[in-house]
């Protein structure tokens, strides 16, 4: 039942990120609250501990990619009150499948644009990364697409 709340809540952040660009606070506060309460009620005083070093652990995860720029705040917390609700162990697997399924989305925006060969180009010769980095509207995609497709396929997997 929870992995079913959590698919629904799922669904309303990538169509607010797809059609808003943005994934508000009140539902990934509401996602964070939401996980330490249930965990308490499931767990007792543990349940608290379990929730809260899920939530971390995705923030410690992502709190990189969003320092760099591939990511805005919205995500990094959809993570953490996933890893709320689910615990450390879950976000931690959960992190890998969101990563790879980002770096999929990401390669095929590269073909598509042409600048696969030039990141191959600055790899092989050691030429700086600066010109990749000069980013285009079309070249960006909302994160909660991988965060959401990862994560269901680890709660249907799993």
């Amino acid at each position: 039942m929870l992995d079913l709340f959590l698919g629904i809540i799922l669904i309303i952040a990538i169509w607010t990120d797809l059609k808003e660009e943005i994934i508000p606070n009140r539902l990934t506060f509401s996602l964070m609250f939401f996980g330490i309460i249930i965990n308490l009620y499931l767990k007792g005083w543990p349940g608290i501990l379990f929730s809260l070093k899920g939530l971390f652990l995705g923030l410690i995860i992502f709190l990189l990619p969003f320092i760099l720029g591939g990511m805005g705040a919205g995500d990094v917390k959809l993570v953490a009150g996933i890893g709320a609700i689910k615990g450390a162990k879950f976000i931690f697997i959960d992190s890998l499948g969101i990563g790879v399924i980002g770096g999929i989305i990401s390669l095929f925006i590269m073909l598509k644009h042409g600048k696969l060969k030039d990141l191959i180009d600055k790899f092989i010769y050691r030429i700086p990364l600066k010109n990749l980095l000069n980013r285009q509207e079309n070249d960006s995609f909302g994160y909660s697409i991988p965060i959401v497709l990862g994560t269901w396929l680890l709660l249907l997997f799993r």
